[in-house]
């Protein structure tokens, strides 16, 4: 007993000192960006190459601890990384046009996922070993640091909705919680492993303006219902999560699996609310929801 007792307390201790170590990084770095690189030329390059040579080092640190503690100092610093990276590209005013690009290999091919700002937020498109090469002056961020900056149990995800070639415009859909679909639906919207819902169709519509109304979707290999076999990475990560089946009240934006089948990227968005329940919710759509309202499955 007290071998264990003495364990548990050296197991606080080292938590304890990740999360005092993390702050002091996080005040340090938010020090380092409060500071404006100088007119001077050569006094701002030698700034940014500081600030290159810190962030660098506290990358390592990051994603080394957050394999160990996943709290709310570890995303914190993460995501102040991951701005402070984007901010010193913009004060590269001879890359400025380049844009900022995520990089991650797949079964030992280099795939680009592209990275749009859009007002406070990050947004990462769809990998793919078939995506143009990044252009010169792009700034490369390796995807497994984007990645430390998300929580898995209440991620933002967005699909870009289009109609015969034309944007309608975006949807975005918060995860509700750790469970297989809600990750295997994460780790389809970056294409991490190759797959992704890019180009997939909304295949079927049921109740049609009927109470509890849902659009099918998520066939990205056969693209008509049939299909949806997760590849065998996704099996690998989903394997020791939980099958959550918690009823939920069936309301417009609600984002649910297959009934019984958690080894399937399909799923379905309701457009209509019901006094019925669902058993295998995974996300909510925050906004976006009128795009696909009314529409037949394109």
């Amino acid at each position: 007993m007290e071998m264990t007792l003495d364990c548990l307390k050296k197991e606080q201790t080292h938590l304890a000192g990740l999360r005092d170590h993390s702050q002091k990084m996080e005040q340090d770095l938010r020090d380092l960006r409060s500071e404006n690189p100088s007119s001077d030329l050569e006094e701002a390059l030698d700034f940014l190459k500081g600030m290159e040579t810190a962030t660098s080092m506290m990358w390592k640190w990051t994603t080394d601890a957050s394999a160990i503690l996943k709290g709310d100092q570890v995303f914190s610093l993460s995501k102040i990384l991951l701005q402070t990276a984007v901010q010193m590209h913009m004060h590269l005013g001879i890359q400025r046009n380049g844009g900022l690009v995520a990089v991650h290999n797949i079964n030992g091919v280099s795939a680009t996922f592209p990275v749009e700002k859009d007002g406070g937020r990050l947004l990462v498109h769809a990998g793919s070993t078939q995506n143009r090469p990044p252009q010169a002056g792009c700034r490369l961020v390796k995807l497994e640091h984007i990645k430390s900056c998300i929580d898995p149990s209440c991620a933002l995800t967005f699909l870009d909705i289009s109609l015969r070639g034309q944007l309608l415009g975006r949807v975005f859909i918060r995860l509700l919680g750790c469970t297989k679909q809600s990750r295997c639906f994460l780790m389809m919207c970056t294409g991490e492993t190759g797959c992704n819902f890019l180009n997939t169709r909304f295949h079927r519509l049921w109740w049609s303006n009927q109470p509890g109304e849902h659009m099918w979707v998520g066939d990205y290999d056969h693209r008509d219902g049939s299909g949806g076999t997760l590849h065998p990475e996704i099996l690998h990560e989903i394997k020791e999560l939980p099958e959550k089946k918690t009823q939920v009240a069936i309301t417009q934006g609600l984002v649910a699996g297959r009934y019984g089948k958690c080894n399937s990227s399909i799923f379905r968005v309701y457009t209509r609310s019901s006094d019925t329940v669902e058993e295998a919710a995974f996300g909510r759509v925050e906004y976006g929801l009128n795009i696909l309202k009314g529409r037949s499955p394109v």
